[in-house]
């Protein structure tokens, strides 16, 4: 334990040392994949194709991320995402509609919650959505919810814009279409709405388990977030099976939700590991009172490793004695 608690002391000086230096590496190379990923999806105009040399733009957009706020990577973003599927103009519009409302409403006013709209859609993509939820609650607060949920619905939708635009045919610069065409692609919509619809109950289920971590996290109780962390997990699992038994539209692998979740489970706990870690044995309560307040206040150490005395030993030179002739 002793070793573990050594490693960690040392990565977190070290991280602290340079902190600056990796928070803008850390979002230089998030801000790279995600670009990357928004250059594999829909069609570009073959007028913009010519002039869209991906490398060069996604390195530029890769440092914009890094140095820039969020809300104005956001907007980026959304003006990547409405160009890669500019072949077909008014999905493109719809889209970048979607978008911007998002940004507007929600993101431009919560910038750094609103990165687990991001995380959510990562995490899908990688097999470990069940990490976001326990994330959530134990480092941000109840109004996660929001981002988690519409990071949860994008997840379940973007798969269904490839067949929209394979349902749906595109006016291109036809004004006088582009009403018909707008119909077609609102009936494409509202079937895609009714095909990813089974997200509503994946978003409730995120929502109570952030809940749940939230509280139990901060409660005065001996390793509070090991506990959240383990009935978040549990709450999981039981609500996928009560939903899996419940709704027969909702197709999911019991033994599945059962493995991710406890590997997500894991990951969390060894992300915790670099959180201040307690001393419950040498817990105090404290009572003290003022002319207006009487304070009840637990104290609980921080584990800190016993640093080695160095023992400086000053080595004097002798007086040179004089010689007896």
């Amino acid at each position: 334990m002793e070793i573990i608690l050594t490693a960690r002391e040392a990565i977190i000086r070290f991280y602290k040392r340079f902190e600056p230096a990796f928070v803008m590496i850390a979002r230089f190379f998030l801000g790279f994949y995600i670009f990357s990923l928004i250059n594999g999806i829909g069609d570009i105009r073959p007028e913009l194709a010519g002039y869209y040399n991906q490398y060069p733009l996604t390195m530029l957009l890769a440092i914009a991320f890094a140095v820039l706020p969020f809300s104005v990577s956001y907007v980026f973003m959304a003006i990547a995402i409405t160009i890669q599927y500019s072949a077909h103009l008014e999905i493109a519009a719809v889209i970048f509609l979607f978008l911007i409302c998002v940004i507007l409403f929600y993101a431009r006013m919560a910038a750094k919650e609103s990165i687990l709209i991001i995380f959510t859609i990562l995490a899908y993509m990688h097999n470990v959505p069940y990490l976001i939820p326990i994330m959530a609650g134990l480092y941000f607060s109840v109004t996660a919810i929001i981002p988690v949920a519409i990071g949860v619905f994008m997840a379940n939708f973007i798969p269904e814009i490839p067949r929209i635009i394979f349902t749906t045919q595109t006016a291109d610069l036809d004004i006088a279409a582009m009403p018909d065409v707008f119909g077609d692609i609102y009936s494409a919509f509202v079937n895609a709405l009714n095909n990813s619809s089974n997200w509503v109950f994946t978003a409730f289920i995120f929502a109570m388990v952030i809940i749940l971590v939230h509280v139990v996290s901060r409660l005065s109780l001996d390793f509070a977030k090991d506990i959240a962390i383990i009935l978040g997990a549990i709450l999981l699992i039981f609500s996928y099976i009560m939903a899996s038994m419940l709704i027969p539209s909702l197709t999911v692998s019991v033994a599945s939700i059962i493995i991710t979740t406890l590997l997500c489970a894991l990951i969390a706990e060894i992300t915790r590991l670099f959180d201040p870690i307690l001393d419950y044995q040498r817990a105090e309560t404290v009572q003290f009172e003022d002319d207006n307040n009487y304070y009840h206040v637990r104290v609980i150490p921080k584990i800190q490793l016993s640093k080695r005395k160095r023992s400086v030993r000053r080595i004097r030179p002798q007086p040179e004695e004089d010689e007896d002739d």
